[in-house]
């Protein structure tokens, strides 16, 4: 690897902004995502037993079937919210990723941006003032885009709804 590409870019303000308000939008849907199914899986399955005991006397390999499967529902929504905020946290990388498949014209550009600013994912023999350039290029033809439109709401407002009906 050649010195000239030993330099150090970030994606400007405006554009880290962006990014950081997707990042707030994805946690609270996330969140929400996961508290709904969590609580919706517990009580249905709590709801399930109750309905079984008034019928029967549920037997107690039964009870503890059921009572497992409400755990493994509460468990997966639980490792589902750790597994993307905790252990594989997303990175500019996945947010560019997200925003790209919401909003389809800006291409690979967005990409393009966040790997310039990567120093291993960068081309070697690059110019420090062309990268910046290209960068804030990019930047300014995001500004007429909302990256908070990438997220989906329509899944943890269902969820949301299913877990207060029950």
């Amino acid at each position: 690897m050649s010195d000239k590409n030993n330099f150090h870019v970030e994606l400007p303000e405006n554009l880290k902004g962006k990014f950081k308000s997707l990042e707030r939008k994805l946690w609270i849907v996330d969140t929400a995502i996961a508290a709904s199914g969590f609580s919706a899986g517990l009580v249905c399955f709590y709801l399930l037993l109750f309905m079984s005991d008034r019928l029967w006397d549920t037997p107690a390999a039964l009870r503890l079937f059921i009572t497992g499967g409400g755990i493994a529902i509460a468990a997966w929504y639980a490792w589902f919210w750790i597994n993307h905020w905790i252990v594989n946290r997303r990175d500019s990388r996945v947010l560019a990723a997200i925003v790209q498949q919401k909003h389809r014209k800006l291409g690979d550009r967005l990409m393009s941006a966040v790997d310039l600013t990567s120093h291993d994912d960068r081309p070697d023999n690059v110019s420090e003032t062309l990268c910046r350039a290209a960068i804030e290029q990019i930047a300014n033809e995001t500004e007429r885009y909302n990256f908070n439109q990438a997220v989906a709401t329509r899944r943890p407002m269902y969820l949301t709804l299913m877990a207060i009906f029950l």
